[in-house]
């Protein structure tokens, strides 16, 4: 999946770059929960350096158009989006070039996409619903805080501790929408704001290589291939393993079409295709792989951590706050410390000998609940149907109010 011309590993990466070394002895026993028999090789090794100093060239030309040209790109990008390409006069196509070659190449869906996988697959998340949330939440993004150089690009924009109840609402209504029905068909919710959001990555990517204070040599492209990749996998391969954990019983098929979904998401997102796989096995083995290169946490991690800690409190639940903030903060942490353990807490900023008692409370259930809905029978299709509203549901309640938006 992760072939590369160079075959040892001695090519010069930024610094954030773990040496090959440290990487290859990493987690000696995770590495038997994801089927590798040593560590990490030197070709892989080289195609995850490499891929720190790439980006998104199809995305970045779009994003120079726009701040060449202004908001004539920026309104035939959401009219391309939404209606096609065909929807941009042939003068517009003529002007913005990079424009029309950017919808030339995502309306070109690849061969390997099924739609009827794409459906399961939301169809699985929105039948165990709230377990994604939680999972995604807790192990995807707090837990994700502990790899400090990943969350550098939002910090220096603000992204996430200036407005950490925002940010966490927009990449909810992200997330629901990619796993609303036909979201991501060309046009359909998920499609348009994955798109938003893939021109939003670029224009990160040019303001911070612009800032005095992004150490390319050290830290590479701000939200580059290789973090990309790393974050499809807390969407793909961490919400499989955290819905295990929690109880959700999940067949080979239905894995597969979660694997599916995130696997074309995350390439309408701009992640090159030979990162991306409906194989969870060799998911996990990739996510660990990436990991193992990565530097652990300081002093930023416990910031972005304890402010999302701090965000429950933001969110106006209709009845009894106080009551429903403390109950809510607690099941967060439970369910952030499976993955964690106590020194991941501490680094974070959060209560080092938490329990994990909400995913041991709800896992009966779970296992229950999800072995009857593993039929297909009315009681599958309403409870589909009722994750779907729970989903849309929580994402207003994230929003406070404020208008849904993703940037």
């Amino acid at each position: 999946m992760l072939s590369s011309p160079v075959s040892a590993p001695t090519r010069m990466y930024p610094t954030r770059h773990v040496d090959f070394e440290t990487a290859s002895q990493h987690g000696r026993f995770a590495r038997h929960l994801v089927g590798l028999k040593s560590g990490i090789s030197g070709p892989v090794w080289n195609r995850i350096g490499a891929g720190l100093t790439e980006g998104d060239p199809l995305a970045d030309a779009v994003f120079a158009e726009l701040r060449d040209l202004g908001s004539t790109v920026r309104a035939s990008f959401q009219l391309a989006a939404r209606d096609g390409r065909s929807a941009l006069a042939p003068a517009d196509r003529e002007r913005m070039p990079a424009l029309a070659t950017f919808f030339e190449e995502v309306e070109e869906t690849p061969e390997w996409v099924d739609r009827g996988l794409v459906d399961l697959g939301r169809r699985v998340i929105d039948r165990c619903h709230p377990v994604p949330y939680y999972v995604l939440r807790n192990m995807g993004l707090h837990a994700g805080y502990v790899w400090s150089d990943l969350n550098k690009p939002l910090l220096m924009t603000g992204a996430l501790k200036g407005g950490t109840r925002r940010r966490q609402a927009q990449t909810m209504g992200w997330f629901s929408d990619c796993v609303s029905p036909g979201g991501l068909d060309v046009g359909g919710s998920g499609y348009c704001a994955t798109l938003h959001v893939r021109l939003l990555h670029a224009s990160v990517r040019s303001r911070l290589v612009g800032r005095s204070d992004w150490d390319e040599n050290e830290m590479g492209l701000p939200i580059n291939q290789t973090d990309m990749a790393a974050t499809w996998l807390a969407f793909s391969v961490v919400l499989l393993a955290g819905a295990r954990l929690m109880g959700v019983r999940v067949s080979k098929r239905e894995a597969l079409a979660v694997m599916h979904l995130w696997r074309y998401a995350c390439w309408l997102m701009g992640v090159d295709a030979a990162w991306l796989t409906d194989d969870e096995s060799a998911g996990r083995r990739l996510l660990f792989q990436i990991t193992s290169t990565y530097r652990g946490a300081n002093e930023d991690s416990r910031s972005l951590g304890v402010a999302l800690d701090a965000a429950t409190q933001q969110i106006p639940y209709p009845a009894f706050q106080s009551i429903a903030w403390r109950f809510e903060r607690a099941k967060h942490r439970s369910v952030a410390s499976m993955v964690l353990g106590p020194a991941g807490m501490r680094s974070l900023g959060l209560p080092p000998l938490t329990l994990p008692w909400y995913p041991a409370a709800a896992f009966a259930w779970s296992t229950i609940r999800s072995t009857v809905l593993g039929w297909e029978t009315p009681l599958q299709a309403a409870a589909e149907s009722r994750g779907q509203e729970g989903r849309d549901a929580l994402v207003r309640l994230h929003f406070a109010g404020e208008e849904k938006d993703l940037a």
